[in-house]
């Protein structure tokens, strides 16, 4: 019988997977391979930064919180070095911005006694920092008991009830600098009974700026020695009492009409009768040591001075430079506003009648008289104080007193 034969395998020894690549899949793989490299350098350039912060910051924190903060030694001979870190505050400035004034004129009446004074006082209080009390009116009479000689013993004159301390008490008490108004020239008590301080006729007898049975009245004279001698005490018992300002009012010529001229000395219109009216304001001033002296004038007298016969307060403007101590103060009053005024030779100034925009305008025309940028001013008779004095301010003023 015969044996079949198995089929027979035949072995390939070759591994498979170990084929030979054809050339163009080397080169796709190459190139793949290229792809995915630059793919892997990207992404570790993109992300290293951000991933490398983050574990910076949390090495941080942990530090902090871990570790305590160090600060440096203080050493009192070691001079500050240490930068001082940023704030968006604004530095503070080394001394303290002094408090803006705000200064009230005190009504008539104020100083008849002691409770109307601490009653006015007590109403004012924490709304001002600086009263003006009127301590020698437009009569002559001091509304304060004064121990000036020349006039301490004469009822007439020295018609107060409280002495300067009883009133700078008052105001301390009540945190309130007092400061005093003083009319100067415009006195129709003193000189009465001060001998030569009158003017007088060439005759001899006493002028008076009216007929006697209409109610004409005597004036100061400047040129009279008693004149600057009595004003000037009155000044140093003020300032000495604590008085911080003094305001010198009515310090300024009669109004003399063209016969007056003939009954009195040719030195009442001399050309340099300015000057007189300036020494006694240096003379008030000079006395008045520790205070600031200010010559009031009028705003009216001032803004028409160039175009009027007589300059009743604003005559002194002329001599100004002599009045040595002193500084310039205008008052403004309500009875302006709304008014024309001529200011020169066929020039008006038509004031506005409200009085915010009055007081601006009036101010900038004052300023040009006096060659100041900002004059100190005083408000008087104006409802809205507040208002009025901001209006001031705001046109620059240095000084504003309502009142």
């Amino acid at each position: 019988m015969k044996r079949n034969k198995g089929i027979k395998i035949k072995r390939n020894h070759k591994n498979l997977y170990r084929k030979r690549k054809s050339t163009g899949r080397k080169v796709a793989e190459v190139i793949l391979l290229i792809v995915i490299v630059g793919g892997l350098v990207f992404l570790g350039y993109s992300v290293a930064p951000t991933v490398i912060n983050f574990l910076d910051r949390q090495a941080v924190e942990s530090q902090v919180e871990s570790e305590p903060v160090w600060t440096p030694p203080v050493s009192e001979s070691t001079p500050e070095t240490t930068p001082k870190p940023e704030s968006s505050q604004p530095p503070e400035s080394s001394e303290p911005e002094s408090p803006k004034e705000s200064i009230l004129y005190a009504p008539d009446g104020t100083l008849d006694s002691a409770s109307t004074l601490k009653k006015y006082l007590d109403s004012v209080k924490g709304s001002c920092t600086k009263v003006v009390f009127t301590l020698k009116n437009e009569k002559g009479e001091l509304t304060y008991k004064s121990s000036v000689k020349t006039a301490s013993d004469i009822n007439d004159i020295n018609k107060g009830t409280l002495t300067l301390k009883q009133i700078a008490d008052a105001c301390k008490a009540a945190n309130i600098i007092p400061a005093a108004a003083i009319s100067t020239l415009l006195d129709s008590t003193a000189p009465h009974w001060l001998d030569n301080m009158s003017y007088y006729a060439s005759a001899g007898w006493m002028w008076l700026d009216n007929y006697a049975d209409r109610g004409g009245k005597p004036w100061a004279n400047p040129m009279a020695d008693i004149t600057s001698e009595y004003l000037s005490s009155l000044t140093a018992e003020i300032a000495k009492a604590g008085f911080k300002d003094i305001m010198l009012q009515n310090t300024m010529y009669p109004a003399f009409r063209a016969y007056d001229y003939n009954l009195l000395p040719s030195n009442v219109r001399a050309a340099d009768r300015s000057d007189r009216l300036a020494e006694v304001a240096a003379a008030c001033a000079k006395s008045a040591s520790g205070a600031q002296s200010y010559i009031e004038i009028d705003a009216a007298d001032l803004l028409s001075a160039a175009v009027t016969d007589y300059d009743a307060s604003a005559e002194i403007i002329q001599s100004i430079a002599k009045a040595g101590g002193c500084k310039l103060i205008v008052n403004i009053d309500a009875s302006l506003f709304g008014k024309s005024i001529e200011i020169s030779s066929g020039k008006k100034l038509t004031v506005d009648k409200n009085a915010a925009k009055a007081i601006k305008q009036l101010t900038a025309e004052i300023d040009k008289l006096t060659g100041e940028n900002g004059t100190a001013v005083r408000l008087s008779g104006i409802t809205d104080t507040a208002a009025a004095v901001k209006a001031a301010e705001d046109a620059g003023c240095t000084l504003v007193i309502a009142g």
